[in-house]
């Protein structure tokens, strides 16, 4: 006669319930947002820095005093963002349905390239702070 152990099996055991998942995936869209805010605020940043803390006047141009390491912060900051909604589209979509959608979408690795992207803007943008003010 079997003997009943009472575990589960190993796969089973570790599974999510589909409420602690949606309850991850909400918890998750909210961090995207949170990086697409700190990198929309990081866009506009450099102008304030460039008028006010350098003191360029209104009436001249940014581009002149604009260095690679902000050309590069701006384009890792545009990067962020564009992960980050297209993060907050693909978690809709696989909470709306449940889970099974036909194409992979792969939502860990675009959240991982949102915050990878958004620090590697923020450190551009401090590189240049220090280059530009040294």
């Amino acid at each position: 006669m079997p003997v009943d152990s009472g575990l589960q099996p190993l796969s089973q055991a570790n599974a999510p319930s589909p409420i602690d998942h949606d309850r991850r995936m909400t918890l998750w869209m909210e961090a995207a947002k949170g990086c697409n805010q700190l990198s929309m605020a990081a866009l506009v940043l450099p102008v304030f820095f460039l008028r006010t803390v350098l003191g360029i006047p209104p009436d001249q141009a940014l581009v002149a005093h604009i260095d690679l390491a902000l050309w590069i912060s701006w384009g890792f900051l545009s990067v962020s963002i564009a992960l980050g909604l297209a993060y907050q589209l693909i978690a809709t979509k696989l909470l709306t349905t449940g889970g099974s959608f036909e194409m992979p979408l792969y939502p860990e690795r675009v959240f991982q390239g949102t915050v990878a992207s958004m620090y590697v803007g923020l450190c551009a943008f401090v590189v240049g702070v220090i280059v530009h003010r040294g």
